[in-house]
């Protein structure tokens, strides 16, 4: 790793031991221009509400629009950038990977390790086009829902909460 990708690390704790993951409005431009590059050894899954923009992951270009989920694995350098002129809005659920699982049965060894070391890919973007849209929003919809029933006071994402 770089120097200029190992200073891009986000310093911040997203949770707690007892709740271990943390909730983001991430609202563009009226919070701050930008969301800048960083990464962070959590996960991060992003539903894009408003508007357009630009998701950077590790080097990819992904085209957002409201509806689109995206999965960000653990240690992903990525940035978000609103469309030219326009807004970008999305909520973010940041999260510890103990919450997928810890041990040594079958869905930690077959899944959640292998997502953890690389090895196993996801899509990142998930599109309302796409075939099992309706299902995987409906999950991202029940999970952002139990999170906001843990933690109902999500953080407004800035650049000085976010990126500190």
């Amino acid at each position: 790793m770089t120097d200029d990708i190992i200073h891009t690390r986000e310093a911040r704790a997203h949770g707690t031991a007892r709740v271990p993951f943390h909730l983001y409005e991430c609202r563009m431009p009226e919070m701050y221009a930008n969301v800048p590059a960083h990464w962070h050894g959590e996960f991060e899954l992003n539903v894009i509400l408003a508007g357009e923009g630009v998701l950077f992951l590790d080097g990819t270009r992904c085209a957002v629009s409201p509806g689109d989920l995206i999965v960000i694995p653990p240690n992903t350098l990525h940035a978000a950038y609103p469309r030219q002129g326009g807004t970008l809005h999305y909520d973010a659920f940041v999260f510890h990977p103990s919450l997928l699982g810890t041990g040594g049965d079958r869905s930690v060894t077959d899944c959640i390790n292998p997502l953890l070391s690389g090895r196993l890919a996801v899509r990142r973007q998930l599109t309302p086009e796409q075939e099992g849209y309706p299902v995987l929003r409906d999950c991202v919809r029940q999970i952002f829902s139990c999170a906001r029933e843990t933690w109902p006071a999500p953080i407004s994402c800035s650049r000085a909460s976010c990126c500190a």
